[in-house]
């Protein structure tokens, strides 16, 4: 069982691969798809640290610049490096483009702040969504543009102390904490753009089945947008809860 494990595991990387070399060949890029903005945006507490519960398109922090909810805390043992290593492992071997997080690694005994930026470019993964899944996403967004099945690549970016490559607490250990969407792709002859970007806590989901010890729903990060709310390509459909996943 184990062996089979590792030879699908290889194939997805053979494919992954692969549609890179496409991916690379074909791609034209786009203008920027425009910045997220939410409601529900602010500081959140993780046991004493605190971080801004969305990425930013600049380093600055301000609700219209915002770009993706924080969807995932990677912990135990984790560090940026060792988890994007997972990733890559996993088939996200596509880089995107940057954007960063503030973040407050607060000191546990005495309570003084460590704030810091970070920036990630992050990887992208390509799947293929099935229309019964896109169908939810048209109806909870009134909008039948999305009403088919869709090439899409899971996008996730990492963010720690850039300083030690991961941010700590004693009830977490060294943790990276991560925001998701995925990218809606047209591929044409001889042309693949990324036409839309959304959907979140889908992605999310996608991301946590690739590892074995997780836990969903662990931490409200009050980012929650159920609306659906379409800002430019970007479409705000999540439930603000993040996933724990640990790494040993």
């Amino acid at each position: 069982m184990r062996v089979n494990n590792v030879m699908i595991k290889a194939m997805r990387v053979v494919v992954s691969i692969t549609f890179l070399i496409m991916f690379f060949a074909l791609y034209i890029p786009i203008a920027y798809l425009g910045p997220a903005t939410s409601d529900n945006f602010g500081l959140a507490w993780l046991y004493e640290d605190q971080l801004y519960n969305w990425d930013f398109s600049e380093t600055r922090v301000d609700m219209n610049i915002a770009d993706w909810p924080i969807t995932i805390v990677f912990y135990g043992d984790a560090t940026k490096a060792k988890v994007a290593n997972a990733l890559r492992w996993r088939g996200y071997l596509i880089p995107g483009s940057y954007m960063y997080a503030r973040i407050n690694d607060r000191d546990p005994y005495y309570g003084t702040d460590n704030w810091f930026w970070d920036s990630d470019n992050g990887l992208k993964k390509y799947e293929r969504i099935s229309q019964s899944t896109m169908e939810i996403f048209a109806r909870a967004c009134k909008d039948p543009y999305l009403n088919s099945t869709w090439d899409v690549f899971i996008h996730i970016r990492l963010y720690a102390n850039p300083d030690t490559g991961y941010i700590f607490s004693p009830w977490l250990g060294k943790y990276v904490i991560a925001s998701t969407h995925l990218d809606g792709l047209y591929i044409g002859f001889l042309r693949i753009a990324e036409v839309w970007s959304g959907f979140s806590s889908f992605a999310e989901f996608r991301v946590r089945i690739d590892f074995d010890d997780y836990r969903a729903n662990a931490i409200d990060l009050y980012n929650a947008d159920w609306t659906c709310r379409r800002v430019g390509s970007h479409y705000n459909y999540h439930d603000g809860y993040a996933t724990l996943i640990e790494i040993s």
